[in-house]
């Protein structure tokens, strides 16, 4: 009887071992998994705050042009970020230097209100697009109001890059605007 009863507590060690590494294997893979959650939930959030920055340089550019009242910089060679799509070759934003200025024909404009959690504010560029002539507008058969909605609109195309707090985050957004000048 002695011998047997060695046998089996030799059983038990060995069926203990084995749960033991079982148990050790899945706090193992527990952890990996919350270590990669938390990866994937830094860089959604560097996303969001790249995107936000970009989004930021839209709406800069959106209240740009709604005081606009001319096309004559858009028309003229300097480093402002304003291209003129309609007379040049539009912008190849794959050879498009985001981070320099300088490297570009034109450049690019700067946000004014940076967000201080991003690495580097969010720049953008202005584009005249084009010069969209419309007939009469077929909704105000009556001329209601004070025209018949006819005239040149003027076309503009937004681009937009932020970048996220580590830098590693690039979004680009683009928007287009159309707005009358001076009737």
């Amino acid at each position: 009887m002695n011998s047997r009863n060695s046998t089996q507590q030799g059983v038990v060690l060995v069926t203990s071992m084995i749960i033991l590494l079982i148990l050790t294997m899945l706090a193992l893979s527990a952890v990996q998994n919350t270590s990669m959650q938390e990866v994937m939930s830094r860089n959604e959030r560097d996303r969001d705050l790249a995107f936000h920055s970009a989004e930021t340089g839209l709406r800069e550019s959106d209240a740009f042009l709604t005081a606009l009242a001319a096309l004559n910089q858009f028309q003229v060679a300097n480093n402002n970020g304003f291209y003129d799509s309609v007379n040049n070759a539009p912008i190849d934003f794959s050879t498009f230097d985001w981070l320099v200025s300088e490297n570009n024909d034109r450049g690019f404009i700067e946000v004014v209100t940076p967000d201080a959690r991003t690495s580097l504010s969010a720049r953008y560029v202005i584009e005249w697009v084009r010069t969209v002539v419309s007939d009469e507008d077929r909704l105000n058969i009556d001329s209601i109001g004070q025209d018949t909605g006819s005239g040149q609109t003027q076309m503009f195309r937004t681009t937009s890059m932020g970048l996220g707090g580590s830098g590693n985050a690039r979004v680009l957004l683009q928007s287009t605007y159309g707005r009358r000048l001076g009737t």
